[in-house]
């Protein structure tokens, strides 16, 4: 980096703050830096659509944009080069969810040298550049993944098959029944290892793909989707008597497709949890608005170490509810890592992929999950949408 140019395109509309920094750029020993500068956001798209830049120093408040829109309408013309923002205001927040929305560094005018301003530049460069990659090595890693749990399915289907045949010739032949009986029953443990590979394979493929999976928003009926899922569970298992408790019309943004998975896991896991409750009851419904108000205890998304939330009045909650098992909040911290259980396989049959499949789908809404639960006493699940549920709040009150 050190012997070619950079090419650095300035969004500044402050004609004395732009002369700042060219001169602090040309002064730095070593490297050439190769300065445009525009003061409007608009030529500033003009400028990416002619010529290509290495970095881009960008004001937040230009004559045409102001606030974090102007970084987002920049990033979305070229998300490939880094972001480095320039602003007169030390607001901590802002420059937090500039840098989570994928800003590489704010930095703040006046207090910034022009050493500084060159090592900034440069980390700035790196780290893109080294996001990138990563994003592109896991990229390629689920791919791979997704494709060996394809070509692992055939193999399988075709063991499958063999046995069950050789099942069904076993249940039919009479003759020595004492020998035919253990024959039976390896085949039948061949059988059911079958079918849970198969169900590991498929909630590898599904976790591999809602990650990449583009989201089709929409006005979506909750309710009648978790209806839907809940027939689907009685028809499985007829014999169980479960009350349902869920609340009508129950609308959110998002995809049916997506919403449909992660509810089916969410659903499934309180069916699974509930089957040796006397009287069990799984429900799904939003929070009242007064309970909106209230601080709900959230896991923290590092170490899940129980905090406090406080959720604004006009962002729907949504939840599913069981009185089964529970668990202990305290060895929760992997709930939603792929294969990490809380109970055994043998207690209760899974893969522990599918809340890791929910997290992702939530996440991929930009919303938010989290949980609260007790030993013996089951467990709620709450999530969020993103704040593009705020218009929602009428509906779903």
């Amino acid at each position: 980096m050190n012997t070619q140019a950079i090419d650095v395109l300035l969004v500044e509309d402050n004609a004395g703050d732009a002369f700042l920094l060219e001169k602090q750029l040309k002064q730095a020993n070593m490297i050439q830096f190769n300065l445009s500068h525009v003061s409007y956001l608009e030529q500033a798209i003009a400028k990416i659509a002619q010529q290509s830049f290495d970095i881009i120093l960008l004001d937040l408040i230009l004559p045409d944009s102001k606030g974090i829109e102007t970084f987002l309408k920049i990033q979305d013309i070229n998300p490939h080069i880094p972001i480095i923002l320039l602003t007169g205001m030390n607001d901590n927040e802002l420059a937090i969810e500039v840098v989570r929305q994928g800003a590489q560094d704010y930095l703040i005018k006046g207090q910034t040298s022009g050493e500084l301003m060159v090592k900034a530049i440069r980390y700035a460069i790196e780290r893109k550049q080294n996001q990138e990659k990563l994003e592109q090595n896991i990229l390629e890693l689920e791919g791979f993944s997704y494709m060996v749990s394809h070509d692992l399915c055939n193999p399988l289907t075709n063991i499958k098959g063999i046995s069950s045949l050789l099942y069904q010739k076993y249940t039919k032949d009479q003759s020595n029944e004492k020998e035919k009986e253990k024959e039976k029953e390896y085949i039948e443990y061949i059988l059911n290892s079958c079918s849970r590979m198969e169900i590991i394979i498929k909630n590898l493929m599904t976790l591999s793909q809602v990650k990449y999976s583009p989201i089709q928003i929409q006005l979506v009926d909750i309710s009648s989707i978790v209806e839907q899922i809940v027939c689907r569970l009685q028809q499985q298992e007829p014999e169980r008597q479960v009350e349902f408790i869920i609340a009508p019309q129950v609308m959110a943004h998002g995809d049916p497709y997506l919403l449909e998975i992660a509810l089916e896991n969410l659903l499934d896991n309180g069916w699974k949890y509930t089957s040796e409750k006397d009287n069990p009851c799984i429900e799904f419904g939003t929070l009242s608005l007064p309970a909106k108000n209230l601080k709900l205890k959230h896991p923290h998304p590092q170490n899940f170490i129980n905090q406090e939330r406080q959720l604004t009045s006009n962002q729907p909650v949504y939840f599913v509810r069981d009185n089964g098992m529970g668990f202990d909040m305290q060895q929760a911290n992997k709930l939603f890592t792929p294969f990490q259980r809380l109970h055994s396989k043998n207690q209760f049959p899974g893969t522990g992929i599918g809340l890791a499949i929910v997290k992702r789908i939530i996440e991929g809404h930009g919303g938010e999950i989290w949980f609260d639960a007790q030993i013996d006493r089951g467990a709620t699940f709450y999530f969020i949408l993103g704040k593009d549920q705020d218009n929602l709040s009428q509906l779903n009150q």
